[in-house]
């Protein structure tokens, strides 16, 4: 398994997934396992990858099997949910430091390919998207 930043080429890769196991699309005896919300679009996703680098992916045999989104308050501020988040991060606190936007960012969603859960790859792809956000930001 290989864990990297994703580039503009695995866009339509990361959709394919991602469209596999969105709410609207997935097949209903999937939907049981778990299931991602937000319908994404390439171009949110190349603001992801452009602005944020905060699209991170495994591949397996050439085939993109994960995806991880991080990336900082102010991306996710187009979802009123995140906003709503936002407005309470002064009220908590992580090894003794007060969160904000300057120094926090939104982890999430995951999409892993159920030919591969329960192998460790979200454990493996949460530490190497932990170790990349931590390049630019505090936790």
């Amino acid at each position: 398994m290989k864990y990297r930043l994703a580039t503009l080429d695995d866009i339509d890769k990361v959709l394919e997934l991602h469209y596999k196991y969105q709410v609207d699309f997935i097949k209903e005896e999937d939907k049981v396992d778990g299931f991602v919300t937000t319908a994404y679009t390439a171009e949110q996703l190349t603001s992801l990858i452009d602005e944020e680098q905060g699209l991170f992916i495994a591949i397996k045999e050439e085939k993109i099997v994960a995806y991880v989104m991080s990336a900082s308050w102010h991306f996710w501020s187009i979802w009123p949910m995140f906003e709503h988040m936002v407005k309470d991060l002064h009220n908590l606190t992580y090894l003794g430091k007060t969160l904000s936007v300057e120094n926090s960012y939104q982890y999430g969603p995951v999409c892993i390919d159920k030919s591969v859960r329960g192998s460790g790859i979200l454990e493996k792809i949460f530490d190497f998207t932990r170790q990349e956000m931590s390049k630019n930001f505090l936790f």
